[in-house]
């Protein structure tokens, strides 16, 4: 699994960030967005989505693979299982190819109040990658992910023949391959990140993705309230290195009953925080109130 090869898509001229009138005050006041732990995106089972990807390619290999190779392969899927709940952090900011998309407003932003703030991408990939951050477009094909599964498993397997099975690890004694997979954490969870069940094809997602947090008493992490429980976030830096606020360019207020007077506000308060030219456009889709 390559993960330049997986962050390598060349972004649209604009992605797209879905919110609240209320949260997108907070990113133009702050001059930043929130990147939200993996583990608590709207779609808890995410992570998850891969370990699918790797136990179903495990049970397919269990004829045709020799016994130490099966062992590593179980070894991994022990660890991975393990590492989906409680492995160490990596955080996402989700954006989208389309800033008008109904589904999107009825998913992700509150009725009636909903903006749709977008990016200069080129921009944003260029920001990111001076704070160890990628961009990298999400995947929804099956036989995409099921090749990117593979090849990750091959590499396991290459690596684990290279320097062969590890005496009992004090912090797993069953696993003889630890080491060999915490080295590879990071790239397995970023690429794990991109990895979208396929009946969310439509949202067209990318992804801001941190590189992992493996300390956390230094980390700059920060908490919200969440439904049920305190959110793990970072905030991503959306300002230039003069302080202006030049990344947002478009704008698309959702449906709402007073859609004249929730352009003028959001007019205003864009000609406030945002260096440059910007432009608004009503989302010109039908509120039905019930």
């Amino acid at each position: 699994m390559e993960l330049e090869h997986l962050y390598s898509n060349i972004p649209p001229q604009f992605l797209f960030h879905y919110t609240s009138a209320t949260g997108m005050l907070g990113i133009l006041s702050s001059g930043s967005i929130w990147a939200t732990e993996a583990r608590y995106l709207n779609d808890a089972k995410e992570l998850s989505n891969t370990l699918n990807f790797v136990i179903y390619e495990v049970v397919q290999r269990l004829g045709s693979t020799d016994p130490e190779e099966f062992e590593v392969l179980k070894q991994f899927e022990s660890w991975l299982r393990d590492r989906v709940s409680s492995g160490h952090a990596i955080f996402v900011v989700s954006l989208t190819e389309n800033g008008n998309l109904l589904s999107q407003w009825r998913g992700y932003t509150p009725s009636n109040t909903g903006v749709s703030i977008g990016f200069d991408a080129a921009r944003l990939k260029t920001m990111a990658a001076a704070v160890g951050f990628r961009l990298g477009r999400c995947i929804y094909d099956i036989n995409e992910q099921s090749e990117i599964v593979r090849g990750l498993l091959n590499e396991i397997l290459v690596g684990a023949k290279r320097c062969g099975p590890a005496p009992a690890n004090v912090k797993d004694p069953s696993q003889s391959y630890y080491q060999l997979f915490e080295d590879l954490e990071e790239k397995i969870f970023l690429g794990a990140a991109l990895l979208k069940h396929h009946s969310f094809k439509e949202e067209a997602e990318w992804r801001l993705v941190s590189s992992l947090v493996q300390q956390y008493r230094d980390a700059p992490i920060k908490f919200r309230l969440g439904a049920s429980c305190l959110v793990p976030f970072l905030t991503f830096n959306l300002r230039d290195e003069d302080g202006g606020l030049t990344v947002v360019r478009r704008a698309f207020v959702g449906p709402t009953p007073n859609p004249n007077l929730a352009m003028h506000a959001v007019t205003i308060a864009l000609a406030q925080y945002v260096k440059g030219s910007h432009v608004i456009v009503n989302s010109m889709l039908p509120l039905r109130q019930v």
